[in-house]
This record gives C-alpha cells, structure tokens and sequence, in this order.
C-alpha cells in the first residue's frame, strides 16, 4: 500500500492552476525585487493596468510607475526582505480574514497573495489573473502593508 502511494505521489501532474501559482509567485517576487531596486518602469510592467496603492486607485502605466516612486522615494535605506511567504486568496482569507476596506472590491477569493517580509515589516502583494492581448497573466491588482 505504501509503494503504490509512493508512486502514485511520484507520478501526480502539475494542474493548470498549480502552474498559474506558481507564475503568480514569481511575478510577485519579481515585483518586489523590481521595487527594492527602484526600477519603477519594469515593476509597473508587472501590474494590472489598474492598481489600489492601500487604497488609492491608480489608472494607467505612467501614473503607476510615478506612484511607485512616489513609494519607494522615502526610505532612505536599501530594501530587502528576508522572508516571503505565498499563498491562494482562499488561504489567506483562512489565515488573516477579510481586505481591509480600502482594498475593496478585491475579491481575495479570486487572487494570490504574496508576504514580503523585511525585518520589522512587511508587505502584502495581491495578484489576478488579468486578461489581456497576449493571453491571462498574473498581474500585481494591490499592494498594502
């Protein structure tokens, strides 16, 4: 019985929404790196066209990468995170609860979310899939503390 588990283990198959996962935590990780190293333009490649900056909405690529400077301008030392931690909005909403209000109308049940903890803070990436031109990708919808 434990051979046959094993191998059933073994031979398991990525689903589609596995994949998508996994994609929407690289894109995150990418985000936040992007941002650390205050490279607005790409980090602003990787959001939706529309963002909620902890509650205010921001429209368009160009207002975007001038709000994430904005952002960034004010902390005067390097930013690094130590830790990230990934999960389904499902899983979030199990383990933290609802958005905050001025995130709504995100509907966390649709998205990803990825922790990006620094050493006494962090930061709450939230991801969907967004359609456009080129197919459904993940795109970053939110970002909060």
């Amino acid at each position: 019985m434990t051979l046959l588990l094993l191998v059933m283990l073994l031979n398991q198959t990525i689903t589609a929404d596995d994949k998508a996962d996994q994609l929407s935590e690289m894109v995150g990780k990418n985000f936040l790196d992007q941002v650390a190293n205050k490279d607005w333009k790409r980090a602003a490649k990787l959001c939706a066209p529309t963002m909620n900056f902890d509650g205010e909405v921001i429209t368009g690529e160009e207002k975007i990468t001038e709000r994430l400077k904005k952002m960034v301008k004010d902390h005067s030392a390097r930013i690094t995170f130590n830790q990230f931690y990934f999960f389904s909005g499902s899983e979030a909403l199990l383990k933290f609860g609802p958005l905050p209000n001025r995130l709504n109308p995100l509907d966390l049940k649709k998205s990803s979310v990825l922790l990006g903890r620094r050493r006494k803070a962090g930061v709450a990436v939230i991801l969907q899939q967004i359609t456009d031109a080129t197919g459904k990708w993940p795109r970053v919808v939110a970002i909060t503390d």
